[in-house]
């Protein structure tokens, strides 16, 4: 009776092991699905050449992005690379701040806003914190949809990229590559 009872435990520990590795694969397949959806808003600004030309004048690593701003990856074990690329860009808007730069990026807004709201059910499996992340990240987008400030909530909203960045680094232990 009692090797029974053994053995009903191990079989019980082996499916519990296997069934939280399964959980934890679909959290981080989430996680960077919504990663993705980031990389594409960081990648749009990175089209707007005046915005890349001033990026381009004290920091080379954009060179990277003069053929082609997709190959930014905004990889999770880049969170340095992706914090250094993210500052440019928020320090460059301001400095910009033109009209066509607005219309540039309420148009990307426009498109993708529905799709990033179709995500929060995805990204409140990930964590508490990528959730808050993404809430903060959707209403400074409303507030651009909207016509408000668009300079001032895009800044805010790579603030929340970045922080979602970070939240991923801590939460899974990703081992960052220089």
């Amino acid at each position: 009776m009692i090797g029974v009872v053994v053995d009903m435990v191990f079989v019980y520990l082996i499916f519990s092991y296997i069934e939280e590795r399964r959980r934890k694969k679909i959290v981080i397949e989430n996680e960077r699905r919504a990663r993705s959806y980031l990389r594409f808003f960081i990648v749009d600004l990175l089209r707007f050449k005046p915005l890349l030309d001033r990026c381009l004048v004290e920091h080379k690593e954009f060179e990277l992005f003069i053929e082609s701003p997709e190959k930014f990856k905004f990889y999770d074990f880049q969170s340095a690379f992706n914090a250094k690329i993210i500052n440019k860009i928020s320090e460059e808007i301001s400095v910009i701040e033109s009209e066509a730069l607005c219309d540039h990026i309420k148009n990307h807004i426009s498109i993708e806003l529905s799709s990033l709201q179709a995500m929060l059910p995805v990204i409140s499996g990930v964590s508490k914190e990528h959730f808050k992340n993404w809430q903060r990240i959707l209403y400074f987008m409303s507030m651009i949809n909207k016509g408000n400030n668009t300079i001032s909530n895009t800044k805010k909203i790579l603030a929340k990229i970045k922080s979602f960045d970070v939240n991923t680094v801590k939460k899974f232990n990703v081992i960052q590559k220089t």
